[in-house]
């Protein structure tokens, strides 16, 4: 895993628990964005060199990396995922009787960039950067291995991913989903 090495005295936002890193607070001559890809795994590191976490790279966005752990060397794969999902579906289940929520919440629950409303049975997923999007596989295997849905929808009409010349196609990524769905909220259909 790379490093991603900050400007002295910015990294006090990350070490209290902020989860973006801005372009104009690396130490590019030290890290310059120009030698990674959207989707590339780093250490973020002090200008000290202390871990300050692990993040994955949009080197061409203003928030040029997305911390996803407050570790070093952390790995954005299938299992990281779905701990995410499990501590997710833990919090949400103590508030919502039935499964119609939105299950992730980006940096809320540690997956920047991700969106995934549960209706029942069925999950739409939103990836919302370049990065996330090379995570595809693991999100969904993720979903399927902890929820067991019938179909998974990957929406893809963001504005977030029509900035970022991604595809606004939405596509099944995952057994079926019907033209509509039945939901209860708050006791109604």
């Amino acid at each position: 895993m790379q490093s991603l090495r900050l400007r002295k005295g910015v990294e006090r936002r990350l070490s209290s628990g902020h989860c973006w890193v801005y372009s104009n607070e690396v130490d590019v001559a030290k890290t310059p964005l120009r030698s990674f890809v959207a989707g590339d795994l780093v250490e973020v590191t002090s200008h000290t060199g202390k871990v300050i976490g692990s993040a994955y790279m949009e080197p061409n966005s203003l928030i040029c990396a997305r911390r996803y752990s407050s570790q070093g060397a952390t790995e954005l794969n299938e299992q990281l995922v779905e701990e995410r999902i499990l501590e997710a579906l833990e919090l949400r289940q103590k508030f919502y009787s039935q499964p119609y929520y939105r299950l992730i919440f980006g940096d809320s629950d540690n997956l920047s960039g991700v969106i995934i409303d549960r209706y029942g049975d069925y999950l739409i997923v939103q990836l919302n950067t370049a990065g996330i999007e090379r995570y595809r596989d693991s999100i969904v295997e993720a979903l399927v291995s902890v929820l067991s849905p019938k179909g998974v929808l990957l929406r893809g009409d963001s504005r977030a991913r029509q900035e970022q010349n991604l595809d606004l196609q939405a596509s099944l990524v995952f057994g079926e989903v019907p033209e509509r769905v039945e939901l209860i909220e708050n006791g109604i259909r």
